[in-house]
């Protein structure tokens, strides 16, 4: 959803331009689109985010989309929309046969152990890994055993963020530490995003688990590259990030 301002006016145009259907993206009235901007200087990153309620996503967004989201073979749902919302898009996901992806951690808990039953892989970051579990993540085998713990709650695959160890994922009988890459670090913003999209395409291709990681990580890893968090989305641009595994 986005306001009828210029912001999200052009925010659609950007999305036609890159190929991106925005069919059911709505433009609500007399109100302003959410924007979050990052500060980035020599002492690190912060976010300023401005989202008013009226474009946060609604239970009748989700029906609407409910043609798309029943075609699609994936769903990924961003838990920063309100939990109930996320939920019921989980759920027409799940009864749709889509593999169901989640991003994040949802703000109120109680919808939490029905959302993670409906995953087929989540995602986390630091912070949102931390708020998920109930415990300080630190290092690599924390967020190993983390990660483990939540395959009890329901899903197959599950990707934390592991502070300076990289990224830790567990799936039924097996788990992997990636170390962060070896490049640059210009600005973390969209780090996450780019490890969500990567982990979701590879899945969809039908890869392993450790391979789906691995992909995932390098992806996290290019994108850090460059200021700001919408990087060039090609494999063309994978390719020249120095140790990234795309095709």
């Amino acid at each position: 959803a986005v306001g009828d301002d210029e912001t999200g006016m052009g925010l659609l145009a950007r999305a036609a331009e890159d190929g991106i259907d925005a069919t059911y993206v709505d433009r609500r009235a007399r109100t302003a689109t959410g924007l979050t901007v990052t500060a980035v200087d020599e002492d690190g990153w912060r976010y300023f985010e401005d989202v008013p309620e009226a474009v946060r996503v609604s239970r009748e967004d989700v029906e609407a989309a409910a043609p798309a989201i029943r075609e699609a073979g994936t769903l990924i749902v961003q838990l920063q929309q309100p939990a109930p919302v996320a939920l019921a898009a989980a759920e027409m996901g799940r009864e749709a046969g889509c593999r169901v992806i989640l991003d994040g951690v949802p703000e109120d808990g109680s919808c939490r152990t029905r959302l993670l039953a409906l995953a087929d892989a989540v995602r986390a970051g630091r912070r949102d890994s931390e708020l998920l579990t109930g415990h300080d993540i630190r290092e690599g085998r924390e967020a190993i055993d983390a990660a483990t713990g939540l395959l009890d709650h329901g899903p197959g695959l599950v990707a934390l963020a592991a502070g300076p160890d990289g990224h830790a994922l567990a799936w039924p009988g097996g788990s992997l530490l990636i170390p962060l890459g070896s490049g640059p670090v210009v600005d973390v913003t969209g780090a996450g995003d780019a490890f969500v999209a990567s982990l979701a395409a590879s899945l969809a291709r039908g890869r392993s688990p450790a391979e789906s990681g691995r992909r995932a990580a390098a992806a996290a890893a290019w994108a850090v590259t460059r200021l700001g968090g919408r990087p060039e989305p090609s494999l063309r641009a994978g390719r020249r990030h120095r140790g990234s595994r795309f095709p």
